[in-house]
């Protein structure tokens, strides 16, 4: 399930991890595929590649893989959270010093953002 926030994360043309902070280009992020026998979390490995323009004055994120094929895809940049999406690492390390996107003030701030969702409550949300 994603949500957009407010008017201010669309106009930045970002979106966000589950903890609030702006996913860029060269972030490796860990994402939620499934829960498997015994609950056991599994999960794949992306990275974002930078953005695109497609006919619209929207820009979309491209994420790659990380395998050796040429096949990626796109998440619109509209202010939305991806609650499934989680950032490992960055470029230059310094991902955990940004500072995350406050959901009740609508604007960036030190405090964590508190949008930490498991997995089993998303899937339920969204049907």
């Amino acid at each position: 399930m994603t949500q957009v926030l407010d008017e201010e994360r669309v106009e930045r043309a970002a979106i966000f991890d589950k903890n609030g902070r702006e996913i860029m280009r060269g972030d490796v992020l860990k994402v939620y595929h499934f829960t498997g026998a015994r609950g056991k979390l599994h999960y794949m490995y992306k990275q974002a590649m930078g953005t695109r323009q497609f006919g619209s004055n929207l820009q979309y994120m491209v994420f790659d893989h990380l395998n050796l094929d040429a096949e990626h895809y796109h998440e619109c940049c509209d202010g939305r959270s991806l609650p499934d999406y989680e950032i490992v690492q960055s470029i230059d390390c310094k991902f955990d010093e940004r500072p995350p996107f406050n959901v009740n003030t609508g604007s960036d701030s030190v405090k964590t953002a508190q949008g930490n969702h498991s997995p089993s409550t998303l899937n339920a949300e969204t049907e």
